[in-house]
């Protein structure tokens, strides 16, 4: 994970899913850095790179997608985000590794192959059923960290050979997981190949994933960056899975990162027999017309619009010498900072992820400091770009606004106060 890889960028042509060639815009949101490029205080600010962020929507499985693919050597070989610092999602892998517990057959020797493990908050779950467990994970500092935990992890993109390699030395796989992975990938057919290969013939692949429809109806276009090269609905998922011999068993939407979808699948010959759930959401996403690009026409008006409103109040308020900072410094942030064209209107952002403290934005350098320093600054204003968080912040910092701080919200709606 040492090599240096020259930044790079290709353009799709077919569709992800299903290879179809009829992609049509429906969301231009400009050009942005790599989202989650935060660099240290210390390093000499040099101009980033931008990539065109640009969602299409395939018209024959209703797949969206942005057009641009960076390289994935620049997007995760120094990712340092992990699971176990995202409010409620340790609780939400508990639920979930009880819920699959039932699809493993010999409960106590169980096999379990996490994609895109992270630091192994979802393993850990599993080991502490008696499973036995092994993750793969492409960033070296979160692998890392897993393995020095007991938690079994490859470091490296997950494979043709690392997929021979975990069959040759562990077997066949009981349980294959991989959540918020799918989005990630740009050979899905590939990948899709290697999850078949190390699942033994009645196991079961279990992912989470953005649904598109949720992203359109919560309006969640902060999830949408170049590290997210797709959004799927269940239609295109069904698409991708059948070409590589694999089907859908059942399905679920959660509401897990403002709106997500459960697919559980299995090889084409297992036992396994499909639920209601997958016939259901199916035959709502057809009624719902999520292969016509014009069905998204209000979801483009609403984003601009808010844009529009965001970027006017910022204004203003620059104008009238009040001083405002951003709250949040995710990946997604950087989505809206650049969306909205309001960078030169903040003078910095704060963050509860301790990893984030000490570095500068991407593209724009804004300098990142821990909350406490909302009292210690002691800005006029403070925007919510952690918006789906949005009440436990006004919850947690009520002394923020009794020392005469306002926050400035643009989701789910507008208001300062």
């Amino acid at each position: 994970m040492s090599e240096k890889h020259e930044p790079t960028s290709k353009a799709i042509c077919a569709c992800r899913s299903c290879g179809g060639s009829d992609l049509v815009e429906v969301l231009d949101l400009g050009r942005t850095p790599i989202g989650d490029a935060y660099v240290k205080t210390q390093q000499q600010p040099q101009e980033q790179e931008t990539f065109p962020l640009r969602v299409v929507v395939c018209t024959n499985c209703s797949c969206a997608q942005i057009t641009e693919v960076i390289d994935p050597w620049l997007l995760y070989g120094a990712f340092t985000y992990k699971t176990s610092i995202s409010p409620g999602l340790t609780d939400h892998f508990e639920n979930y590794a009880e819920a699959l517990h039932r699809y493993l057959q010999d409960k106590a020797n169980s096999f379990v192959v996490d994609i895109g493990s992270n630091d192994g908050t979802l393993l850990s779950c599993f080991m502490k059923r008696n499973c036995r467990v092994l993750g793969v994970e492409p960033a070296s500092e979160i692998a890392n960290d897993a393995s020095s935990r007991g938690i079994n992890t490859i470091n490296g993109f997950f494979s043709s050979d690392i997929a021979d390699q975990i069959v040759a030395k562990y077997g066949y796989a009981d349980l294959v997981t991989s959540n918020n992975t799918m989005a990630n990938i740009d050979s899905l057919d590939q990948f899709l190949e290697h999850v078949s290969t190390i699942l033994n013939d009645n196991g079961v692949f279990c992912f989470e994933t953005g649904y598109w429809p949720a992203i359109v109806d919560n309006l969640l276009f902060d999830t949408i960056y170049h590290e997210h090269l797709t959004y799927f609905t269940l239609r295109s998922l069904d698409a991708a899975l059948k070409s590589q011999g694999l089907r859908l068993i059942d399905a679920k939407k959660i509401p897990t990162k403002g709106g997500s979808i459960r697919a559980i699948a299995a090889k084409q010959e297992s036992k396994h027999e499909a639920s209601r759930n997958v016939h259901d959401i199916l035959a709502e996403e057809i009624w719902r017309g999520l292969d016509n690009p014009d069905s998204y026409l209000p979801f483009a008006k609403r984003v601009f619009s808010i844009k529009k409103e965001f970027k006017e109040t910022l204004r203003k308020l620059h104008s009238q010498k009040k001083r405002v900072c951003g709250y949040g410094a995710s990946v997604g942030v950087t989505t809206l900072i650049y969306f909205f064209e309001v960078a030169n209107h903040l003078e910095f952002l704060v963050d509860d992820n301790l990893a984030k403290v000490g570095l500068r934005s991407p593209g724009v350098y804004l300098p990142v400091y821990g909350t406490e320093y909302l009292y210690q600054a002691k800005p006029d204003y403070a925007a919510i770009f952690a918006w789906r968080y949005r009440d436990q912040i006004r919850d947690r910092h009520n002394e923020f606004r009794n020392q005469g701080g306002k926050f400035v919200e643009f989701l789910p709606e507008f208001r300062v106060q």
